[in-house]
């Protein structure tokens, strides 16, 4: 695994400002908490999956409603499938997890399109700690919720090419002012178009983006999907989204 400071290319560090405004919280959102079983459920598509009916601890920001998301089955898999369409939105739940509690995100993605230098599509990980005292600085979507207080993020993508699989890129300071990660999950165009099973350990990925932290205290307070402005043939299926011990 490759670990870089320099500053980071391309649309990351824009995403949350330009699909969001700053809002003031009035009250305690809603947040998915971890289960008697040790596993957290970010995302598991149904055949009822509907962006209007989701529940309260979900975020819908941006051009969504131009493009919604469907659910689709291939192999007797139920699978949440999303469109670039050129504009970018997100779809982010708020979560209650410790990360050294559920270190582990596993999914199943496969996508297409065009990957330049990164696929439009990125998993996004808000993480708050003990330096987020006193900052509440909070984002609300097109429908009023807010998103929680965080201290730091970390992208999960795929990039333009299969050698960069396993690379970590660090920027000390984002355009909101909090330092954010971005780690290539896989790569390559010549790798679009099948499925893959994916895991990773948001753990090890913290500590080795900011060493030194002490990650006792810790917490995972939103994960979801943003789709960044991109080609519109650029699709993205992904199923079983899950935090795990």
């Amino acid at each position: 695994m490759t670990v870089s400071t320099r500053k980071m290319r391309g649309p990351y560090p824009r995403v949350v400002i330009a699909i969001a405004f700053a809002g003031v919280a009035a009250c305690s959102p809603v947040a998915t908490e971890v289960g008697l079983d040790g596993t957290l459920t970010i995302l598991e598509p149904r055949h009822d999956f509907s962006v209007h009916r989701l529940s309260d601890d979900w975020l819908i920001v941006g051009a969504i409603k131009k493009h919604p998301p469907t659910v689709e089955s291939a192999d007797n898999q139920l699978h949440l499938s999303l469109a670039s369409g050129g504009q970018p939105y997100a779809l982010i739940k708020r979560l209650r997890a410790r990360l050294l509690a559920t270190p582990f995100l596993a999914w199943n993605w496969s996508l297409t399109g065009v990957v330049s230098p990164k696929h439009p599509v990125q998993i996004t990980i808000g993480f708050a700690d003990t330096e987020a005292s006193g900052r509440r600085l909070s984002f609300r979507n097109i429908f009023g919720r807010k998103l929680p207080a965080f201290s730091r993020t970390l992208v999960i993508t795929w990039g333009d090419s299969a050698l960069r699989r396993g690379t970590l890129e660090v920027r000390r300071k984002g355009r909101d002012g909090r330092p954010a990660a971005v780690y290539v999950e896989r790569g390559g165009r010549e790798n679009l178009g099948r499925w893959w099973r994916a895991a990773v350990d948001l753990s090890a990925l913290y500590a080795k983006a900011w060493p030194g932290l002490d990650m006792s205290k810790t917490r995972i307070v939103f994960a979801g999907i943003v789709m960044t402005a991109g080609a519109r043939s650029a699709t993205a299926k992904i199923s079983a989204l899950r935090l795990s011990r």
